[in-house]
């Protein structure tokens, strides 16, 4: 009986979670266009907004490469999305820990919470690469205009 219980368990494994993606860019538009589905139209602008929140001129490079299907633009983009994520991650700890001090109250002694303190609190707890004050700092200016849009959607993908 043991060994039925086996077979039919080892029937239930789930598959080899090393998955090898060859097709990013179709992976990337496939889930821009498809899998937002009746908001594909805006979901594309916002991509663009959130990647280059300060550079109008690359937004409306990757506006124009998603209207004409323009490969080249949009590997451009795909390198660079795993930094651009990793920057997102970044300005998304600092809205969290703001908001986690305004909320729970904390540092009113001190003038209240602020983006100061949160990256200083980001900085002192963070172990991973591109967590020093400069870096976050840096990261911050880039993003901070649109860091709720950000938070949101870390959030909504965790």
């Amino acid at each position: 009986m043991r060994r039925q219980e086996d077979a039919h368990n080892a029937d239930l494994s789930f598959p080899d979670p090393r998955i090898q993606i060859t097709e990013v860019e179709a992976l990337i538009k496939g889930r821009l266009i498809g899998g937002v589905g009746v908001w594909s139209d805006q979901a594309v602008p916002l991509l663009g907004y959130m990647a280059w929140p300060n550079a109008a001129a690359s937004r409306d490079r990757w506006l124009e490469a998603d209207r004409r299907n323009d490969q080249p633009v949009v590997n451009a983009f795909v390198r660079k999305l795993k930094l651009t994520q990793q920057h997102w991650a970044r300005a998304a700890d600092i809205v969290h820990l703001h908001y986690d001090m305004t909320s729970g109250g904390h540092q009113k002694r001190r003038g209240g919470p602020s983006v100061g303190k949160a990256i200083f609190l980001v900085d002192a707890i963070a172990k991973s690469k591109g967590t020093g004050t400069a870096k976050l700092w840096e990261i911050w200016k880039t993003y901070k205009d649109v860091a709720h849009l950000v938070a949101a959607a870390v959030l909504v993908s965790a």
